[in-house]
This record gives structure tokens, sequence and C-alpha cells, in this order.
């Protein structure tokens, strides 16, 4: 029987990637770093650079439970370049995800002459950035199973009772346009081929000698200020290739002066477009993703800490509890 169970837990890690490649991706990018996902946003804003830490964690009471760290740094290096570094560490039970990505981003100024903004924060009134910036990341990805705990004394050929682990090159492009009262992204990750059968030879509908992993993320948001507030609403669109998955990210952020710090507040919902079939007591019914995530931060200084709670609404539910995560951040400003 745990045998059993274990097979099972091991081809749920084999459909994941499948599903998703890489670095996950959540409501991170809502804190101030949008790095995170578009490689065009490293070092697109002129007062510096940025360097974003997160820790994303379910189920305290559950060992080897879901968890994601994330490390991302970018910094403007002159009126036309930038660059950025990001690491994440993705681990589910015994499969574990590690990547590194090394980005350069070329920026092009929009206006009739190059004028560089205040030291103040994104999004300001007084910011006057209007530019387009194309970006290139270049990284490594490694996946891991560590069966070496597993229960040996019954055959089973998913089981082999060693850590695997294969790695393969990764490529993501991005482009984005930045305003004083709009931006709009573009990216597409996983540009190259990588592997299927990196833990055995296992079902696979596509091509048997490589895998495509490309997923395309397309999003944008606006800012409307009233009085001293600031609001943004923002979306931002996934799509993968080897799934067909969809899903859509609606949020809302509201930005709250306190002098010359800031405090903010926002929600996230996030849907898919297409249904999961189940059946319950004879009966096909049908269920879409459906997460909300509310979201405080607060920036002090040249320092950002958030915190955000996501909750997977439906029928059907793998636990009642939700994803914690924190994020803590630091502006290298040019003062």
């Amino acid at each position: 029987m745990r045998n059993l169970l274990f097979s099972i837990f091991f081809l749920c890690s084999i459909s994941k990637l499948l599903a998703q490649e890489g670095l996950p991706i959540y409501s991170d990018y809502l804190t101030d770093n949008w790095y995170l996902v578009h490689p065009a946003m490293a070092g697109s804003l002129f007062y510096g650079g940025q360097i974003r830490m997160t820790a994303r964690q379910q189920w305290f009471d559950q060992e080897l439970a879901p968890s994601l760290q994330t490390l991302a740094a970018s910094y403007r290096f002159n009126d036309k370049s930038g660059g950025g570094l990001l690491m994440f560490n993705d681990r589910n039970g015994y499969y574990s995800t590690t990547g590194t990505y090394l980005t350069y981003t070329h920026h092009l100024y929009m206006g009739k002459s190059y004028k560089k903004v205040c030291n103040c924060l994104y999004p300001d009134p007084k910011n006057s950035i209007n530019e387009l910036s194309l970006g290139l990341s270049v990284g490594s990805v490694f996946n891991t199973i560590d069966q070496r705990s597993f229960d040996l004394t019954q055959y089973d050929p998913l089981i082999v009772g060693l850590k695997q682990q294969q790695g393969y090159l990764a490529m993501d492009f991005g482009v984005a346009y930045i305003n004083p009262s709009y931006y709009v992204q573009l990216s597409i990750k996983n540009l190259l081929f990588s592997p299927h059968n990196r833990f055995g030879d296992f079902y696979y509908p596509h091509n048997r000698e490589r895998a495509n992993y490309r997923r395309v993320l397309a999003g944008g948001g606006k800012f409307f200020s009233f009085r001293r507030l600031i609001l943004e609403p923002s979306i931002l669109f996934q799509w993968a290739e080897i799934s067909d998955e969809k899903t859509i990210d609606a949020n809302l952020k509201m930005y709250i002066p306190l002098g010359v710090d800031q405090f903010w507040v926002g929600i996230s919902n996030r849907r898919s477009f297409r249904p999961v079939g189940y059946y319950f007591q004879s009966q096909y019914q049908e269920q879409r993703l459906n997460s909300l995530t509310p979201l405080v931060g607060v920036n002090l200084n040249d320092w950002v800490f958030s915190y955000n709670y996501s909750y997977t609404q439906g029928a059907i539910q793998f636990d009642q509890s939700g994803f914690h995560q924190i994020s803590i951040g630091y502006n290298i400003t040019h003062h």
C-alpha cells in the first residue's frame, strides 16, 4: 500500500512537470517584484536597483509540505542597460526544482529628450519614466526526485530508491513598456526545448526526443490618482503550450503615502479557463481554479515588507488551509 501511495505521488510529480516547468508563478510579482515574472523589468526603474526575497509555505503541520523560496536582484547599470540575478527553490514532497538565471536588459527612452526621474518609487506623480525595455534571461534548471527513504521491500517499477537529478538550459525573453500612467508587459518563458524523460521513459503525447515547456505571459496595469491615494488595477494572463492551460489574474492595489514612506493593500483573483472534471455521488461535475489572495505591504525608507495569503475556493480541496507568503526587499537608490 505504501509503495502504491508513493507511485501515485510520483505520477503527480510527473504531471506537474507537464503542467508548469521552471519557476512557479504566484502573486509574488505584486510586491513590486515584476522582474520575478518578466525579464524585461530587470533594472527598468531609474532609481537604481531592487533586491527581493520571498518565502511561500503551505501546511505548516505537514512534513515536506509545498514550499517556495526566491531571490530576485536587479540593477540599472546606466541609461540604456540593466541586469538581474534570479534564483529559486521549489519543493513539493520528495520532488524539487531549483534554478538560477542571469538577465540582461536594454532600455530605450521614448520621450523627446532623456530626463532622469527623481529617486522616488514608482508609481509616483513626479516620475517622468517613458521607456521600452527588452530583456533576455539565460539560466539552468535542475529537477530532483529523492526516493532514498522509500520502502523497497516490495517491487515497484516506479521506485528505484535513488536520488535522481537532471538539469537543462533555460531561456526567457520579454518586452515591457512603462510610463507614468500605465505599463504593458509580454514574456515568453522556456524558449528552449528540454528532455522529457528525466526520470524514466513515461508516457508523453508529444515529440519523444524533446519537450516544449514554453509559457507565454502578458499583462499590464494602469494608475489612477485620487488626491493622495493611487489605485492600480492590473491583469496577468498565462498560457502553457504543452498543456494548453490558461489562467488570468485580476489584481487591485491601493497605495497610501506615509510621509516619505508608503503603505499599500491589495487583492488578487486567479481563475483558470479550462475546468477539471470529477464525479461526486455518481454525478459528473466540473471545477475551475479560483484562488483569492489578499496582500498587504509597507515601504519604509529603502526597505519593503509584505505578506499575502492565498486561498483556493471550490467544492474539491486538498486542505482547508492556504499558502502563506512573506516578502522582504531592499531598494538600491541613488541619494
